[in-house]
């Protein structure tokens, strides 16, 4: 029941956070030949709901777990505890990160909007809208580096009920760092690292191999 509640209360917040935001959240900036498009969006609430994610991502409540031994962590459970992490990550900073474009068009205005879009560039743009896409690249790796180094799941991996563990007690150390980064490696060739870890009785991708970890299924201890 807390899981199903967790998950309500995770698309609310980001079914609410994309309307007051009309539908567009964040910052971007593309320019072909002559051809631009620039634009960035947010809103008071999008913010408030933004900074309210960040603190009950340290905040949540947890219970002591088990290691339920006999359960196999799916390819596909897998894939949907990413998405719903992926998305998590990108509604808490997309908001935030708009600010800075925001107040820049609104000293070139001299009126600030929650919103715009132009179909021309200027030379600040790449100053703050590269700034913007490297924060949140680094809020993704900070985000799954971070909760198998403190032994936490994310907030996927809560809901679909796993998380990330040693391969073994004994032996070299996981290695939490190269994680996240030759997973993002293996989500660009997805049908290959699919395919092999298909073929593996407990779905292994090569990531945890290569950063000495593994998933397991996990169930919340009894009280007592």
């Amino acid at each position: 029941m807390r899981k199903l509640l967790t998950l309500a209360i995770i698309v609310g917040a980001f079914a609410g956070s994309a309307t007051l935001s009309g539908n567009h959240m964040g910052a971007s900036s593309s320019c072909v030949n002559d051809k631009c498009l620039v634009a960035a969006s947010s809103s008071v609430g999008s913010v408030i709901i933004s900074l309210a994610l960040f603190v009950y991502l340290f905040l949540r409540p947890t219970a002591p777990l088990r290691i339920n031994a006999n359960g196999v962590v799916g390819v596909w459970r897998r894939f949907w505890a990413f998405l719903i992490d992926y998305a998590l990550v990108l509604f808490v900073v997309s908001p935030l990160a708009a600010l800075a474009p925001l107040l820049i068009e609104a000293g070139h205005t001299g009126s600030f909007e929650w919103s715009f879009v132009r179909t021309f560039s200027r030379p600040s743009d790449s100053l703050v809208v590269v700034p913007a896409v490297f924060a949140s690249f680094t809020a993704l790796y900070l985000y799954f580096f971070l909760h198998p180094l403190k032994n936490w799941q994310t907030v996927g991996e809560y809901i679909l009920g796993f998380k990330v563990v040693a391969a073994s007690d004994i032996g070299p150390k996981p290695v939490y760092g190269t994680r996240p980064i030759t997973g993002f490696i293996g989500l660009c060739v997805w049908p290959i690292s699919v395919y092999f870890a298909l073929q593996k009785e407990d779905k292994r991708f090569w990531w945890d191999t290569d950063s000495r970890t593994r998933v397991v299924r996990v169930e919340e201890s009894p009280p007592g």
